[in-house]
């Protein structure tokens, strides 16, 4: 019996955002220490490649 497997790259995209964002959050937790009430904005230029076997994040400063 073969089993089909809905692919759906928006999802995949949706949860590489939410890890990306985790790990922001690390390094820029929100100014009043309430977890996600009111947040810092900060929105850099982002190029993001794949591979087979990797993603590749560049960051670009703005200025």
């Amino acid at each position: 019996m073969t089993n089909l497997i809905r692919f759906s790259p928006t999802s995949d995209m949706r949860r590489l955002q939410r890890e990306i964002d985790q790990v922001f959050d690390t390094f820029f937790p929100t100014r009043n220490g309430d977890n996600g009430s009111e947040s810092a904005v900060w929105s850099p230029r982002v190029d993001l490649s794949e591979t087979d076997d990797l993603y590749l994040i560049h960051l670009r400063r703005t200025r």
